[in-house]
């Protein structure tokens, strides 16, 4: 595994889910994005997508790429002014919407080894 592309593929992650959490809260005019309808049809599967394509690029430990993207956006709930208290609990939260995520990102990297005759 190149370790450039890994880092690469973290602050891809890291953008993609920041990105999408911005745009969503601006264009809903939320604090927090997941408040928005446009959160649900827009940015969360965008985070799925987007995990899909780094488990492609980079499908050593895919799962990560997935779980990466989807908890950007909490610490973009804590620096929107979202209340410490429930950070935890966000945490819990955000874990399990990682889940599908985290399996786009398998799967991406699940078809970029079948794709190069890698064994699985």
């Amino acid at each position: 595994m190149n370790q450039d592309n890994a880092v690469l593929a973290y602050v891809t992650a890291i953008a993609g889910g920041v990105l999408l959490w911005i745009v969503v809260a601006t264009a809903s005019g939320q604090s927090e994005a997941w408040d928005a309808p446009y959160y649900w049809t827009t940015a969360y599967p965008g985070i799925i997508v987007l995990a899909g394509i780094l488990g492609y690029w980079v499908p050593h430990r895919a799962w990560r790429w997935g779980l990466t993207a989807t908890w950007a956006q909490g610490i973009m709930a804590v620096l929107g002014g979202a209340s410490l208290n429930l950070f935890p609990l966000a945490m819990i939260m955000l874990t399990f919407l990682s889940i599908p995520p985290i399996a786009a990102a398998l799967l991406g990297g699940w078809l970029r080894r079948r794709v190069s005759g890698r064994p699985t």
